[in-house]
């Protein structure tokens, strides 16, 4: 077996980091919204699909995900009931420099391809002890942000289909309540096969295309149902839906609810 020798340069971040709270949240839709927290956060999905809103833009969400929140802004999430993720909140002299240097900002909290640490922060969490939990949640914070690109060197080492991929993700989440979107639709316009644009989605996103866009359009359709008064069959158009009994099978598949009883419990019950 040979030597391996890396030499370490001396320190780029003056100063330190230390860790909160190390947390796997599987009770996310129970938690009061908006979100606000006065030390960053650092949140990795495990299951489901979700979106991030943040200063006015929205991030998709889906297993591997990394994302973060800043303590100068207020955030919201739209998510599957499946929605599950860890997060390490975090505080230290360095912070700020770090997010400098990885581009991390409200302009890029999110961060794909992190599916492999999953199982690590996993068997992390399941490791701590009072004797132990500085120094692991540390060392599972640090070795994270250890493997996010800095911003200068994301483009450079994204692949042109990756960057592709993001321009398809972009069109769905832009046209998603249109009724005439469809996965033939979206391959068209790209110049992909059907059949090739599901198998790459699948790898990309671990879910289908058809499941992607019902999680929005139902995302979607709770907003409308908390804060209008549109017919069930109105509010199924506005988000994509032709069939409005289609729209009520997937809405109570993925909420338990039909969208009349969810109106009747959630409407007029926003955060204030």
């Amino acid at each position: 077996m040979r030597s391996i020798c890396r030499f370490i340069p001396a320190r780029e971040y003056p100063g330190s980091i230390r860790t909160v709270k190390f947390v796997l949240e599987g009770r996310f839709h129970v938690l009061r919204q908006p979100f606000y927290y006065p030390i960053p956060y650092l949140f990795l999905v495990t299951a489901g699909t979700g979106t991030l809103h943040l200063d006015g833009r929205d991030f998709p969400l889906a297993a591997g995900h990394l994302f973060f929140s800043l303590p100068q802004y207020r955030y919201t999430l739209d998510a599957s009931d499946d929605f599950v993720y860890f997060y390490i909140s975090f505080m230290g002299d360095c912070v700020h420099t770090v997010f400098e240097k990885l581009g991390i900002s409200a302009q890029r909290p999110v961060f794909a391809g992190f599916s492999h640490l999953i199982d690590f922060w996993t068997d992390a969490i399941n490791r701590v002890t009072p004797e132990n939990a500085n120094l692991l949640s540390e060392g599972v914070l640090l070795y994270t942000l250890a493997q996010i690109a800095p911003a200068e060197t994301v483009e450079q080492r994204r692949s042109e289909s990756e960057r592709r991929f993001d321009l398809i993700t972009e069109y769905i989440d832009l046209h998603y309540t249109q009724q005439s979107m469809s996965l033939d639709e979206v391959a068209a316009a790209f110049s992909y096969t059907p059949k090739y644009l599901s198998r790459i989605f699948k790898a990309h996103m671990q879910i289908g295309f058809t499941e992607y866009v019902n999680n929005l359009r139902v995302q979607h359709a709770c907003r409308m149902l908390e804060s209008t008064v549109f017919s069930i069959a109105e509010t199924a158009a506005s988000c994509g839906f032709v069939d409005p009994q289609y729209f009520s099978k997937v809405f109570r598949a993925k909420k338990g609810l039909s969208p009349l009883a969810y109106r009747k419990r959630y409407a007029g019950k926003q955060p204030q």
